[in-house]
C-alpha cells in the first residue's frame, strides 16, 4: 500500500550501499502512533533540513517509526 507524506529530512545513515533517511513525522498510521519515517533508498538524494513530498511503499511499523521504501519524491519549494 502506498503512503503520501510531506516531511522534513532530519538524518542520514549509510549502511553498505543502502541509505536510511529519517524524516520528521507526527501522526497516526492505521491507528498506530508514528514519530518518524525511515526511508530505505539506494541513492543519497535528500538534503538535510529540506521538506519533501514523499510517496512511499510501506514496509512495517517498529517502535513508532514507519519503515518504507521510496516510490517517488519531490522537493517542496
Amino acid at each position: 500500500m502506498r503512503f503520501l507524506a510531506i516531511s522534513r529530512c532530519l538524518k542520514k545513515n549509510q549502511i553498505n550501499q543502502e541509505y536510511i533517511i529519517t524524516f520528521h513525522f507526527k501522526g497516526y498510521y492505521y491507528g498506530k502512533r508514528i514519530k518518524n519515517i525511515k526511508v530505505l533508498t539506494q541513492k543519497n538524494i535528500f538534503t538535510l533540513g529540506l521538506d519533501y513530498i514523499l510517496t512511499l511503499d510501506t514496509v512495517k511499523i517498529e517502535n513508532e517509526d514507519l519503515w518504507c521504501k521510496l516510490f517517488k519524491y519531490q522537493k517542496l519549494f
